[in-house]
């Protein structure tokens, strides 16, 4: 029996040994195992296992309906091979092999293997998050080309119409909208421009900004656009705070999408809070955002910063929002976090560095 196993393991193309393996006979019953060399799997720890039938062990292995696999590799004489996810151990990729051992075109028994793949698992989801970033800047370009012209002309137009209202010295509140206006419109231009360079390494202006009068602006125009809701806002905003080292069109993005999420969570009526200080730090601060809307399901929120993830249904939604929030928090070297109940509410943490030194002004990078 030895022998024939030697000869056996040798066709398999196992012997390097780099694969962890039992050998069972026709019976199901263990004959050999072998834990793999490189020590990066090993089979579930059971000594003795030789003379045992595997058949009592197969649910300590990720493989579904193994079992059932290996009666079939055993009784119809062909080779079974797939991959599969292990969360037991540390979020393992494993790929397994079933493989039938002839002699003289009898089964004799089988070859039951694991391999570790994680490394190749991780390389490929990286590939594949490479080409979501390409197939999101090939959109942006798109975006920026269709939107900018346009652009161009409204802010034009807006220039024309505050120089009229300006030298007539007449319909001043008008002025004032038409200022806010023109505002807005240049900050979607520098939104749209920005984001040909978002997935690009190039330098971006970082200096010292007040996050209090970030997130007092960006509240100012949200509740203009939210109007229609009876939503209560309330803040509290250190104002002893210290400046951050920051892009000031990407954190006005940044608070403007999560305060947006925050309100639209809200069917009707509710409350969102905003809140910023230093909490258990001295050079970090922190911004939250809280919302009485409808919660977050887990299953949801596993998955809220992935690109093009959404549930929302609305045509208008590319599910980029909390993808863009998470990549400019990345930028800024903070970190975002949420916690949410259903039916309870959500609140979203964003923490980013304090600018310690004064000359620190230049030289950020995404």
């Amino acid at each position: 029996m030895r022998a024939r196993d030697s000869y056996q393991l040798k066709q398999a193309g196992l012997s390097q040994l780099e694969e962890s393996f039992f050998i069972i006979d026709r019976t199901a019953k263990i004959v050999l195992c072998h834990y793999s060399h490189d020590g990066k799997f090993s089979v579930p720890s059971h000594r003795n296992l030789v003379g045992q039938n595997i058949m009592t062990i197969t649910a300590l292995f990720p493989v579904e309906d193994l079992e059932t696999k290996i009666s079939c590799a055993l009784n119809t004489g062909q080779s079974l091979s797939g991959e599969c996810y292990w969360k037991q151990k540390e979020g393992k990729w494993l790929s397994y092999k079933i493989k039938p051992l002839l002699h003289n075109n009898i089964v004799t028994g089988a070859l039951v293997s694991f391999m570790d793949i994680t490394e190749k698992k991780l390389l490929e989801q990286r590939l594949i998050y490479q080409e979501k970033m390409a197939e999101i800047g090939a959109m942006v370009a798109g975006i920026v080309h269709e939107i900018n012209n346009p652009l161009d002309i409204l802010v034009s137009g807006l220039d024309c119409l505050d120089l009229e209202t300006s030298a007539e010295g007449k319909i001043t509140c008008a002025a004032t909208d038409i200022h806010q206006i023109r505002e807005q419109a240049l900050r979607i231009s520098q939104i749209i421009k920005r984001l040909l360079t978002f997935f690009k390494d190039q330098p971006v202006d970082m200096l010292p900004l007040d996050l209090n009068t970030i997130l007092e602006n960006v509240l100012f125009a949200l509740k203009h656009t939210h109007r229609h809701k009876d939503i209560l806002f309330i803040k509290e905003l250190d104002p002893s705070l210290p400046p951050v080292l920051g892009s000031k069109i990407d954190l006005e993005r940044l608070f403007t999408n999560l305060l947006n999420n925050a309100i639209e969570a809200i069917p009707e009526k509710g409350v969102v809070e905003i809140e910023s200080n230093l909490g258990n730090s001295t050079d970090r601060i922190q911004v939250k955002i809280s919302d009485s809307g409808r919660g977050i399901p887990r299953e949801v929120k596993e998955k809220i910063f992935e690109p093009f993830f959404s549930t929302k249904t609305s045509y208008s939604s590319l599910g980029l929002g909390l993808f863009f929030c998470s990549q400019i928090v990345k930028m800024h070297h903070g970190q975002i976090e949420i916690e949410s109940e259903l039916q309870k509410g959500t609140t979203v943490t964003v923490t980013l560095p304090c600018l310690k030194e004064p000359n620190q002004s230049n030289g950020g990078k995404q």
